[in-house]
C-alpha cells in the first residue's frame, strides 16, 4: 500500500528545505528590484514545488519549477537547487557553470544566513563535481578543402576548440565533420572522469571539374 506523504520518513526534511526556501524568498529582493507581493508569493510556491518534485526524484520538472521562481525571483538557494537537479540529470558541465553562478551573485550585508550558506554549499558542491565531468578532445586528420565544420550532437563545434580538451556530460556523443564534399561522423560513450578522444579522418578531395574546351 502507499504511503501517505503524512507517513514518509522524507516529510521532515521536506519541510525543513521548504521553510528554508521560503525564509530566502522573504529577503530576496535585496538581490534585485523590488518585487511586488504576488510575485514572491508565487515564486515561493513554485520553489515549493520544485522541492517536491526534486525529493520525488523528478530532476527534469523540479528544475523547471526552480527556473521559472528564480527567474521570478532570483535567489542563491533557488539556483542551488537548479544546479542540484542538472547534476542529477547528468548535464554537468552545465551544472558546474549554475554552481558558479550561484557562488558570484552579489549579496548585501543585510542578506539571511540561508543566502550565505547556499553560496558556500554550491562552492563546495561544484568542487566535488569538477574531478568528475569527462573531456573531449576532437581532432581532424587530412585535406580540410575550404573548411571544415565539426559538430558535437549536432551543435557546431568552434574551431579554436579542436584539438583542444573541451568539458563533457557523460554518455554517448555523436561527433561529426562536414566537409563541403563529405560527411563522416563517430560516437564515442564518456564515462564520469574520463579524458574521451575522437580522431576523424578526412578522405582526399575530389579531383578539380575538367576546364570546358580541355583536349579528352
Amino acid at each position: 500500500m502507499q504511503k501517505t506523504l503524512s507517513s514518509s520518513p522524507r516529510r521532515p526534511r521536506l519541510l525543513a528545505a521548504c521553510a528554508l526556501l521560503a525564509a530566502s524568498l522573504v529577503a530576496a529582493p535585496a538581490l534585485a528590484d523590488a518585487v511586488d507581493f504576488e510575485t514572491k508569493s508565487a515564486a515561493r510556491k513554485l520553489g515549493t514545488e520544485g522541492q517536491k518534485l526534486f525529493d520525488a526524484g523528478d530532476y527534469a520538472a523540479a528544475l523547471e519549477k526552480f527556473n521559472l521562481a528564480d527567474s521570478l525571483v532570483p535567489a542563491p538557494t533557488l539556483g542551488l537547487r537548479a544546479a542540484r537537479c542538472l547534476a542529477k540529470l547528468g548535464r554537468v558541465v552545465e551544472a558546474s557553470e549554475r554552481y558558479l553562478d550561484v557562488t558570484r551573485m552579489q549579496l548585501d550585508r543585510f542578506a539571511p544566513p540561508v543566502m550565505r550558506k547556499a553560496q558556500a554549499d554550491a562552492l563546495a558542491e561544484r568542487e566535488k563535481l569538477l574531478p568528475a565531468i569527462p573531456s573531449l578532445t576532437v581532432t581532424l586528420e587530412g585535406p580540410t578543402g575550404a573548411g571544415v565544420a565539426v559538430l558535437v550532437d549536432d551543435k557546431p563545434m568552434p574551431a579554436a576548440l579542436i584539438g583542444q580538451k573541451r568539458p563533457a556530460d557523460p554518455g554517448a556523443h555523436r561527433v561529426e565533420a562536414k566537409r563541403a564534399d563529405t560527411s563522416i561522423f563517430r560516437e564515442v560513450v564518456l564515462q564520469p572522469s574520463e579524458a574521451g578522444q575522437v580522431l576523424l579522418k578526412l578522405p582526399p578531395l575530389p579531383p578539380p571539374p575538367a576546364k570546358p574546351g580541355a583536349a579528352d
